[in-house]
């Protein structure tokens, strides 16, 4: 186990000290099992001009018309699988979902949320051809993307369920907490030195982001 917190125990507090590193870190978790991913310590490249930062809105879809919530409270844990929503921006994200041609099915007690198609789901590709993306947008418009399967899990029975939880039945009542499930693919930066958490999307994840000019 590897401290990263802010308090002066922590290896990253420790190291700042120091004089060895900013109090910065990241990470990029991958989707492919065949990847870890990455982590880095410090700063070492030009993060402010490559990230979003400050969530603010979510909408499903990346239209206006399907703005699900404002000024939203978030907090980013990569040590939780799951994401999870608190009340009406998780009823609300079922009600889009129940917009589609699915038939809702029993799920269980960690998946309660589950559709079925005319077939049963099997690949990515099945998921992105009926649900659409989760936006999470900061004030200046750009924003965290979300696609179906950072949010949905496809079931050994080839039901889909929702991989976003209902927080207040989990004990949350005063943020929503995004987990490791919705960030595959994204690499994080966790800035301690201005107070601020950024985003960018990576694919695969095998290397640090590539920051455009």
């Amino acid at each position: 186990m590897l401290g990263l917190g802010k308090g002066r125990i922590s290896i990253l507090s420790q190291l700042h000290e120091q004089g060895h590193f900013a109090i910065i870190f990241g990470h990029c978790l991958s989707s492919n099992s065949k990847d870890y991913g990455f982590m880095f310590i410090g700063e070492d490249f030009d993060y402010p001009r490559c990230l979003t930062w400050l969530l603010t809105e979510v909408i499903y879809g990346n239209h206006e018309q399907s703005l699900l919530g404002r000024n939203q409270p978030f907090v980013l844990d990569s040590g939780a699988t799951y994401t999870h929503f608190l009340d009406p921006l998780y009823q609300q994200l079922l009600t889009k979902i129940a917009e589609m041609p699915l038939q809702k099915v029993p799920g269980d007690d960690v998946y309660p949320d589950c559709w079925e198609d005319t077939r049963p789901f099997t690949s990515i590709s099945d998921l992105r051809n009926l649900f659409s993306s989760l936006y999470l947008k900061s004030g200046n418009g750009q924003g965290l993307e979300i696609p179906p399967e950072n949010y949905l899990i496809i079931m050994e029975d080839g039901d889909v369920c929702l991989a976003i939880l209902n927080g207040f039945a989990h004990g949350m009542n005063n943020f929503n907490l995004i987990g490791a499930i919705s960030m595959q693919n994204v690499m994080v930066v966790y800035d301690n030195e201005q107070q601020q958490i950024g985003w960018a999307p990576v694919i695969g994840c095998t290397q640090p982001l590539n920051c455009p000019p």
